[in-house]
Order: structure tokens, then sequence, then C-alpha cells
């Protein structure tokens, strides 16, 4: 297998912590000049009144335009009147098709809001799916929902744990969708799940290796699984028991995503990131980048560019890596 380049150049971006703890919870990379982070960002000017008596609201998404970030307020509609709240996942398909949480959709043009009876949009911690007429998203207590382009469907679990992550890949050999996600109160020791979702139904799969506390899932199927939290694990397959990365700093795994085996990204506390390359792992933190009081919630890899999200101190921040 070829390997690809462990040599980014890294910008790094802090924004609010002035009102509020701020912190940005997922990110998405259209291309390398449309970019979108979101969570709630608390400026100097949030929870005040403007000149003409109008409230402040914070704001909840951040975009890259290619040369700077500009914060944004995207509202959603409740019976009628436009509300602001955190936004805790953001999935793109194209510049003219992205979901931020279940509930608000771009369209290009305009933010629409879809048939939102399965699950409130900004509870859901991660969404994946295909197309806009076959996405999913995981949530708190167990909840999983399916949008097929026209409605929201809630799917049953079998946990009442959080659902932290989802990702899906498809498999040549059965020639169908390959989708797992991954459940745990992460910070108390309830028991964890790896779920395997088959359409409308999910299933407990082998979870033997793991610890208690996961946070992440991200695989090319038939070929590499890894699973991320207390520790980073790996497998060839599900079935087999899962084996941990000994090569890796000890801090908190809570994302990991890629574009293929050879291309592989870790975020998590105090900084982390990490970039496997197809044959070793490159640890940035304490290197290229510093250590810091904080944690890397979200990351993603596309396009040569790297982006992580979270928060550091009472700010959210965005490091931006370019190969």
């Amino acid at each position: 297998m070829d390997t690809t380049n462990h040599n980014f150049a890294w910008q790094t971006f802090t924004f609010g912590g002035e009102t509020g703890s701020s912190t940005l919870f997922d990110v998405a990379i259209i291309d390398e000049n449309n970019i979108w982070a979101v969570g709630a960002i608390y400026t100097k000017d949030s929870y005040t009144y403007d000149s003409l008596g109008k409230w402040i609201e914070p704001y909840n998404a951040s975009h890259w335009n290619g040369s700077e970030w500009e914060l944004k307020r995207i509202y959603y509609n409740y019976n009628g009147s436009l509300l602001w709240g955190p936004i805790n996942s953001v999935f793109a398909f194209s510049d003219n098709d992205i979901w931020f949480g279940t509930n608000i959709h771009w369209n290009g043009k305009v933010f629409e809001q879809p048939n939102t009876s399965a699950q409130s949009g900004l509870s859901a911690n991660k969404m994946w799916g295909t197309s806009s007429s076959d996405l999913y998203a995981v949530g708190y207590g167990g909840g999983i929902a399916h949008y097929d382009g026209k409605s929201w469907q809630k799917i049953e679990s079998g946990t009442t744990l959080n659902i932290n992550d989802i990702w899906g890949d498809f498999n040549k050999r059965t020639q169908e969708w390959e989708i797992l996600a991954v459940a745990a109160n992460k910070f108390f020791n309830e028991g964890s799940s790896v779920l395997k979702i088959e359409k409308t139904r999910a299933k407990e799969i082998n979870k033997t290796g793991l610890p208690w506390s996961l946070s992440s899932v991200w695989f090319h199927s038939s070929k590499n699984y890894f699973i991320g939290g207390d520790g980073l694990f790996s497998n060839k397959k599900t079935n087999n028991d899962w084996g941990k990365v000994t090569d890796f700093p000890t801090f908190y795994k809570n994302r990991i995503r890629g574009v293929g085996s050879n291309d592989i990204v870790v975020s998590g506390s105090n900084g982390l990131l990490s970039h496997f390359n197809g044959y070793s792992w490159r640890h940035y933190q304490n290197y290229e980048l510093p250590y810091f009081t904080g944690r890397l919630l979200s990351v993603e890899v596309k396009c040569n560019i790297i982006v992580a999200t979270g928060w550091k101190d009472q700010s959210s921040i965005i490091i931006l890596g370019r190969r």
C-alpha cells in the first residue's frame, strides 16, 4: 500500500470565550475553500443588546472561505419562531447539500427545515449517510434516526447509552454498505456497545478487548477497523477481538476519521492530533503543535487538508493543516 505524506503546515485559530465557554463540536470539509465548523461560540457581544435593542445571540458556526473564518448564526424554526441553539453535528455531501444537525439543511440557497418528528437535530451527536435520502443520525440515550428524503424515522438501538459516533463504508465483498456506531456514557463506567446498523435495525456486535469508554469509530470495510476512546483499538474483522494500538500517546481519543487505510487522523484531549500514512503514525502534539488544556473533539481529513475542532481553555479552537 502506498503511503501518504505526514508533513502538514499548521494554522491555529481561537474564537470566543469572553462571555461563556466556547466549543466547536464538529467539522465538515467540502473543499479547501469551503469548510464548516459547528458548536457554540460566545463572544464579548453575546447575551447583550445592539443599538436597536435587538438581543444578540452567540454564534453556532464558523465558515472557512479559503482565506479566513467567518462566524455565523444559524437558526431553526420552532412553532413559527426562529431560535438559536448550539449545533453538535455537521455532515456535507456537497456545497449545496449540508446538514447542520438533523433539522437544518442547506440546499445551496437557503437553510430549510425538513420533517423533524423523530429527533431534534441540535441533539444529534454525529451523522453519516450516502445521500440526503439515506442519512443516519445518532445521539443521546441510544438515539438512532434515519432520513429517507422525506422524514426522519426512529431506529431501535437496544441501548440507553449515548451513541457517540457513526461511520459507514461500502463492503465490496457483500456489495452492501457496512455501518457501525459506538455507544458509551464516556465519563461513567456504565458499559459500552458496538452496534451494526442494517437499514432500519441495529444489533450489538463483538466488543471483546475494548474499554468501557468509547467515543469514535472509523473503518475501511474488510481492511481496517478503528475504535477510539480510552485508547485506540484496531481490528481486521469485526468478529475478532480488538487489539490496542500501543505506539500511541495515552491521551483520550475523541475522534477518528480517514479517507483510506493510508490517510487516517485521530484527535483528542490536550491537543492530541495524529496521522497514519499507511506505514507509521506521526504524533504532532508537543512537536509541530503544542500541548494545551482542552480537547480536539472532532477531526476531518480531505483534499490534503486536516481540520480539527474543539476547545482550549474558555475558547473554541480550530487547527487547520495543509499538506
